[in-house]
């Protein structure tokens, strides 16, 4: 251990110093003959000189890592020494040659050196660094202990406190350190910011600060508080950035090490282990995978350590659990589904779902009388982080059911369960990297303890859903790929192999599974009874060889989830809508197209400009364009909003009529089973047109035309009977957080650790105890930067019983106790005060007596003002009007309110119009003030001669034609039934396509 450094004593003043601060306090105080420091107890110091504080125990950086800017070499990577330790957690260091006692000026005052470089004034010059630290954070008070007199006696108009105050300056300095940290950790996390950039940040306003002090002495303490590296903020705010498990990987057979276990010794010699993972073949041959599992690095001093090739980043389900319970209001948020009123026999998320209410819990108790029950859907996917490379990073999440589903998907609630590194290939198994989960499931299955700060409780859980693509979904619960003869999750249907009549360069004709074929009757369906069975049957084969058949026979493998008593593979694994219908289905039938000439290059130019020429709302998300030359490249996003929205109206007049109208079956199916709440009956109507579609296309091209994803659609209906309807469990979420895993920065090297410990301060950053001195002046401050805080929809996030009420008033018998009901309803700003004209009071008292038909109303009970708004917030969603020019585009509303005639009809058909503007306005009723807010519109004129001129669901309507204003001119905006996109057709009529609501119960 290096030996703690020699202080210094000023011969004059009598104050110890560390060698550096001495060498400034001589500069300071001697002209070469004589000191003139003076006494220390009336000197002040000076503020470039390094403060004083006790010592600190800590271990010192034997590792660091790069920002993707800068190149160090091997032994400066994030990759680990496993050469001195055992445990397979990290909270620090794996591997660590000595440690050294720092003083804070190793901290506070390396910048201050003339004969150092600005580079390396922070502790490291690396996007992420390894030290490790105490896991008590050091007391502020410590790190900037200042002798007395060091701060002036004398105050200006009182904003500078006095010397005998220094245990209050003390605390409120000890709070700005706080809030400086966490503001710039919520900063870096929400905007990636880099920790090479973070350090250069603090590096300047340190320096920045102490030049200020110079002049203004009493900033001194204050110049002190800022941090001098990303390390000192972590710190602070005691935050372990590698709270997780490492595990070292087999890069060829993806077997998991404890670090512990990669060494064995000879002679009193460590030597690296190779992997010792082995299977018989074939014929009684045993095989070890026998690959390298660590390399050897040689440092210029002649010493060596190993790093593992490959690390499996793995976050305990039960400790993130725990977090989240202490976490403010996340267990009454997990307790709101309970007593959930949703209409009818209607699924608007997964507690309506057949799974969620006949699940029972250990020991058969039922979720509604289950307090602290938590139900949980796993994903895996893998995406690309780099452009080039063809490497490939996993990553499994899983999500708590319990959260509302406004809630669910936001990242702060996300477990990041483990990051797989890039293999040589991948896995076609994932147990070795589901091992660890399950065996924290089978421990929340039975009951764990955990402590809050309110009391002791037991916690449960249970995996209930898998929602992945299909190559990943198959590895999860067990089942072979999409590409074999039993290729189907849901039922035993064969698709048999045959000659496609194409050969291939040799001149050996074409072989290709038939997944044609679609009487259901012919399907055995699976069960999770035979299924285990046929696992049992597959774990006892003696030979690999044995196992592929027996595999390939039955259609099923071993996945260690299995070992959850509770599991049902057949159930539980979801089909995803988002990979089976829109990357799946929707982009293959356009790539036939193409590929097939029904489609001629040149049209897609045509359908690029209908698109562009089409009003869309800026919330629809990311829009199908450039479809020329990009649709290969759209993502999951963009091929939703061109199935739902965008195609029929593109594909009119060019897809001929027989191919158009297979699709719009396909189209029309995709509407109904994406809209947010879906009663049974539209369930069964979706599940007849999937079925029709596959029919009519294996019609117009062939059985082999035929792909598994179409196979899957007849097997949607199961699904959206047992887990609610398809936003409760499809993947966009998941692909979301991909692209913002891949958005980080890194070094390029160990990435997977890097995305890891980025990951895990997302919900540390959320969890951050807010209550300390300053809270006013600088909470809001923080929230404007917080992850998941919005200043826009999703702030304005609802209750589930505001937004059921707005079901059951877009259609049929008004409702009037929901139109006084403005607690999903906000308007945005405080709109302009205005008065009604004599023929606009009477409209307006006229549409009052259609909604309270049994109360009389006069003139007199009625306002004469009211406010007037541009843009409206109805749940979560945005309309906007023509009374604001940035909102045009989301001021087309459709409705169930007027007739051909202009009259109110609570049963009339759905009609589009323009909303002018928006107002609140109050009624009395009973000398009770109501408020209500309308929206004034114009409503489009129909014309039957047109409006059947596009195939549904797109409707034609005659441009800048509308019917004459009257009391159906002003609706509620409960009664809204949604907003559309329009395009301006060449026969100059209006071209609408409504839109789904996204509001979630």
């Amino acid at each position: 251990m290096k030996q703690k450094e020699k202080r210094k004593s000023c011969p004059n003043c009598a104050t110890n110093f560390s060698r550096r601060a001495f060498y400034y306090h001589k500069q300071k105080h001697h002209d070469g003959n004589v000191w003139t420091c003076g006494n220390r107890q009336a000197k002040i110091y000076p503020s470039n000189v390094p403060l004083q504080a006790a010592s600190i125990e800590m271990e010192s950086p034997s590792r660091k890592i790069n920002d993707a800017a800068d190149t160090e070499p091997i032994c400066s990577s994030a990759e680990y020494p496993v050469t001195m330790t055992s445990s397979p957690r990290a909270s620090g260091d794996v591997a660590n040659d000595s440690t050294r006692k720092v003083t804070v000026e190793d901290f506070t005052s390396e910048s201050d050196s003339t004969g150092t470089d600005s580079s390396n004034s922070s502790d490291t010059d690396s996007n992420s660094e390894d030290e490790q630290w105490e896991k008590d954070a050091i007391d502020p008070r410590d790190l900037f202990e200042v002798p007395e007199g060091s701060c002036s006696q004398q105050t200006r108009s009182g904003r500078f406190p006095v010397c005998e105050d220094r245990g209050d300056l003390r605390e409120k300095c000890k709070a700005l350190l706080i809030w400086v940290c966490h503001f710039l950790f919520l900063w870096q996390t929400n905007y990636l910011i880099s920790d090479r950039a973070l350090d250069k940040l603090l590096h300047f306003l340190s320096v920045l600060f102490k030049a200020i002090s110079h002049q203004i002495t009493a900033l001194t303490e204050i110049a002190g508080v800022i941090p001098q590296s990303v390390y000192m903020i972590r710190r602070h705010l005691k935050f372990d950035r590698d709270s997780f498990i490492k595990y070292a990987v087999c890069p060829k057979c993806a077997k998991l090490y404890d670090f512990g276990e990669l060494f064995y010794e000879v002679d009193g010699t460590s030597n690296p282990r190779k992997c010792s993972n082995s299977w018989i073949k074939s014929r009684g041959r045993q095989i070890t995978c026998n690959s390298k599992l660590v390399k050897a690095v040689r440092f210029a001093d002649g010493s060596k350590k190993y790093y593992p090739l490959k690390i499996y980043c793995y976050q305990s389900i039960i400790e993130c659990l725990e977090n989240m319970i202490k976490r403010e209001g996340f267990l009454d948020d997990c307790q709101k589904w309970k007593g959930r009123n949703i209409p009818g026999e209607s699924l608007a998320d997964v507690y309506e779902g057949k799974l969620w209410k006949q699940f029972q819990a250990y020991h058969e108790q039922p979720l509604e009388t289950g307090k602290y029950f938590f139900g949980f859907m796993i994903n895996c996917d893998w995406f690309q982080p780099y452009v080039r490379r063809n490497v490939s990073v996993g990553v499994i999440y899983l999500t708590v059911l319990n959260l509302p589903r406004v809630m669910r998907f936001k990242q702060e609630n996300t477990i990041v369960v483990g990051v797989i590194p890039p293999l040589d290939k991948e896995p076609a198994s994932l147990n070795s990297f589901l091992e660890p989960v399950v065996k924290e499931l089978n421990a929340l299955w039975k009951g764990v303890q955990i402590s809050t700060p309110c009391e002791v409780m037991t916690i449960q859980g249970a995996l209930m859903c898998c929602s992945a693509d299909l190559p990943a979904n198959r590895k999860l619960c067990g089942f072979l790929s999409h590409s074999a003869s039993l290729f189907c999750s849901k039922c035993l249907k064969k698709a048999p192999n045959v000659q496609t009549g194409e050969t291939d360069k040799v001149g050996r004709p074409k072989m290709k599974n038939d997944y044609g074929g679609f009487e259901r009757k012919t399907w055995p369906p699976r069960d999770n009874n035979s299924h285990r069975r046929c696992v049992a049957q597959v774990r006892r084969s003696a030979s690999l060889a044995e196992r592929e058949k027996i595999e390939k026979q039955l259609g099923v493998r071993y996945s260690c989830l299995l070992d959850l008593e509770y599991f049902d593979a057949v159930r539980y694994c979801a089909i995803d809508p988002m990979h089976n219908l829109f990357t799946g289905t929707a982009k293959k039938v356009f790539s036939h197209w193409v590929k097939k000439d029904i489609l001629k290059r040149k049209a897609l130019d045509e359908i690029d400009e209908k698109i562009n020429h089409m009003l869309a709302s800026s919330d629809l998300g990311r829009l199908p364009t450039k479809i020329a030359s990009n649709y290969g490249n759209f993502t999951a996003d963009e091929w939703k909003n061109w199935t739902l929205y965008f195609s029929m109206y593109a594909l009119d007049g060019i897809l001929p009529e027989v191919h158009l109208k297979c699709w719009q079956t396909f189209v029309l199916a995709c509407r109904l089973i994406c809209k947010p709440c879906i009663s049974i009956a539209e369930v069964e109507k979706a599940d007849f047109l999937f079925l029709k579609f596959c029919k009519e296309y294996e019609t117009l091209h062939g059985s082999l035309a035929i792909t598994p994803n179409m196979h899957l659609h007849t097997h949607l209906k199961e699904c959206i009977i047992d887990f609610g309807p398809v936003p409760a469990f499809w993947c966009f979420a998941y692909e979301r957080f991909n692209g913002l895993i891949a958005d980080i920065p890194t070094n390029n090297s160990n990435i997977e650790v890097q995305f890891m410990r980025s990951v895990t301060r997302i919900p540390f950053v959320k969890n951050i105890n807010h209550h300390l001195d300053f809270s006013k002046d600088f909470l809001d401050i923080c929230n404007s930067v917080s992850l998941g805080h919005s200043t826009g929809t999703s702030a304005q996030i609802p209750e589930a019983s505001a937004v059921g009420a707005l079901f059951r008033t877009w259609r049929g018998p008004f409702v009037v106790q929901t139109f006084s009901d403005l607690t999903a309803v906000k308007p945005v700003g405080h709109g302009l005060i205005a008065s009604f004209d004599s023929d606009d009071l009477n409209y307006l008292l006229q549409m009052y007596q259609s909604l309270y038909e049994n109360t009389r109303l006069q003139r007199d009970h009625l306002q004469l003002t009211f406010n007037k708004y541009g843009v409206i917030h109805v749940g979560n969603e945005v309309f906007g009007s023509y009374f604001n020019k940035r909102s045009r585009n989301t001021s087309g509303i459709m409705a169930h309110w007027v007739d051909d005639d202009a009259n109110i009809d609570c049963l009339a058909e759905l009609r589009p119009g323009i909303v002018k503007y928006y107002i609140k306005h109050t009624i009395f009723l009973n000398s009770v003030p109501v408020p209500h807010v309308l929206a004034a519109v114009r409503w489009y004129v129909r014309d039957h001669a047109i409006t059947d001129r596009y195939l549904a669901p797109i409707t034609s309507w005659p441009k800048r034609s509308y019917l004459q204003g009257g009391a159906s001119s002003f609706i509620p905006v409960q009664r809204i039934y949604g907003k559309f996109i329009a395009a301006h057709d060449k026969e100059g009529n209006v071209a609408l396509s409504s839109l789904n609501r996204q509001l979630f119960l």
